[in-house]
């Protein structure tokens, strides 16, 4: 009978146990306090440009369109754009030409001029030197031949054809030195046509798209 009766003590305090272990455990999770911080949030930072031609300072609004040229033509007044960062943090600027198309022999005579800067001021200028007379129509002078890469610092145009595809793009704008934010840069070219082109280019044409990118800082355009 003790056996018994030990046996239904034993019962009842493992079911006793058992019972305070439920109602200690509900009591420990009833004891907490919380708060929260809301409203956390990563955004990616806007980039975007505006290009547009625009006439000023003696140019003409782009696109460059000429017509009759002859072998060392070069077109007056320059043409010129206005890129305009819309972004919310400073940018490289860079143009490249794509696609080429029309005669290759007269795209590969075809050459342009560029220099870039700060509107109304006429600082950060990058591009062509004072050798190239960007007021007049000339021929036979500073155009270059076909086959010479051109040195703008020396008077001479580069050719169309060198800065096909993004892989060849020129810089023209650094974010540091006056692309930031809502920040414009003008842009003058003036196109040519090389000084030896051949005869059998006469009836040619080569027509292009220009292309602007704005980049993160030291980032390359693709």
């Amino acid at each position: 009978m003790t056996a018994i009766l030990n046996k239904k003590v034993l019962l009842a305090a493992s079911v006793i146990v058992a019972m305070t272990a439920l109602v200690l455990g509900a009591t420990y999770a009833a004891w907490q306090a919380t708060d929260g911080i809301e409203g956390n949030t990563i955004s990616t930072a806007v980039l975007g440009i505006t290009a547009e031609g625009v006439a000023a300072y003696g140019s003409e609004s782009k696109p460059i369109i000429e017509t009759e040229v002859l072998p060392g033509f070069k077109s007056s007044p320059a043409e010129r754009a206005e890129v305009t960062n819309d972004s919310s943090m400073e940018l490289d600027l860079w143009f490249y030409i794509d696609p080429v198309s029309g005669n290759p022999g007269a795209c590969d005579a075809t050459k342009i001029a560029w220099r870039a800067s700060t509107p109304g001021d006429g600082s950060n200028w990058m591009g062509y030197g004072t050798a190239i007379d960007n007021t007049t129509y000339e021929t036979g002078s500073s155009v270059g031949n076909v086959g010479d890469a051109g040195d703008p610092d020396n008077g001479t145009f580069t050719l169309v054809s060198a800065f096909y595809g993004a892989a060849n793009a020129v810089k023209i704008a650094d974010g540091s030195n006056g692309f930031g934010p809502g920040e414009v840069i003008a842009m003058r070219q003036m196109g040519g046509f090389a000084e030896d082109a051949d005869y059998g280019l006469h009836n040619g044409e080569c027509a292009w798209t220009e292309v602007f990118v704005g980049t993160l800082p030291d980032e390359l355009p693709s």
